[in-house]
């Protein structure tokens, strides 16, 4: 009997120690928030939501449509936005390399404004590709390999953003370089780097796409390997990490980075550097070559 009237207490051991916590969020109202990332090629973009509160209820973003934009170049006033969808605003002008923007967005009483730069082309060269296969107990996959010479220079910070696009879609790409600091554990669309490793060196990095991209007779593939901004960069990196952490319960909470004061999102800036290169139907393994 002592041994049975142990065993029955094991259940409700457990079940008392179920706890409920209520956690009071602080409703701080909503923001102005900025979703802005502009180059030296496109016209300015600018989209404007109102923030949401967690407990609203509510998954969509409502669109702010009565704001008015100014964009400065250094202390100079160069351009206004008009509004020409939901939320969405742009401009005829286009930015320029190698100088600061700041954007200014007001609406009523509240006034959110942000400042970044447009940094430099980058220095690389599209080496080649060559074809390899991975292997492992269950399967084996055939990839296209990229081989992409980065130049950095010496006694600046630098920071890049590589990303290879097909017929208007991004292609996900595997690469094991650990230079790469959102992530290279896995498929990714976007490769985020930074010069703190390979500051004032040569380095040349490996990106390997899967066969099944290539599948028309010929496959156009837009190779980009664009120098960002230090807001750009802090914000992709952490989105990454926001991402990652998104599927586990737990995971340690990421901010996602924000450089808008009084409100909230990215004004960010890059210069566009891009190389394209046809791939012929893969269907055995062939080298390819390349010129930037």
């Amino acid at each position: 009997m002592k041994k049975i009237f142990y065993f029955l207490l094991i259940p409700v051991f457990f079940l008392s120690c179920e706890k409920y916590i209520d956690i009071e969020i602080p409703n701080e109202g909503r923001k102005i928030t900025v979703n802005s990332l502009i180059n030296d090629s496109q016209n300015p973009i600018v989209y404007l939501n109102q923030s949401r509160f967690i407990l609203d209820g509510n998954y969509t973003f409502d669109p702010i449509n009565d704001a008015t934009i100014a964009l400065f170049k250094g202390d100079v006033e160069v351009a206004t936005f008009n509004r020409i969808d939901e939320g969405k605003y742009s401009t005829d002008y286009i930015c320029e390399k190698g100088f600061q923007y700041s954007l200014k967005v007001t609406r009523g009483n509240e006034e959110v404004s942000s400042t970044t730069n447009i940094p430099q082309n980058s220095h690389y060269q599209f080496i080649d590709t060559t074809s390899v296969i991975t292997s492992t107990i269950d399967y084996s996959s055939s990839f296209l390999r990229f081989k992409i010479k980065i130049d950095d220079p010496e006694d600046e910070d630098n920071y890049y953003m590589i990303s290879f696009i097909g017929q208007d879609y991004p292609i996900s790409f595997y690469s094991k370089e650990q230079v790469i600091e959102n992530g290279n554990d896995g498929f990714m669309n976007y490769a985020i780097i930074s010069d703190k490793i390979i500051n004032g060196q040569s380095r040349t990095l490996l990106f390997d796409l899967e066969y099944y991209n290539f599948m028309e007779e010929v496959n156009t593939v837009d190779i980009y390997v664009n120098s960002i901004s230090k807001e750009m960069y802090l914000y992709y990196l952490q989105l990454g990490k926001y991402s990652q952490s998104g599927s586990s319960f737990m995971a340690e909470p990421v901010m996602v980075y924000s450089n808008i004061t009084n409100g909230l999102g990215i004004f960010g800036g890059y210069s566009i550097s891009k190389s394209s290169i046809d791939i012929p139907q893969l269907t055995t393994i062939i080298g390819f070559e390349g010129k930037k």
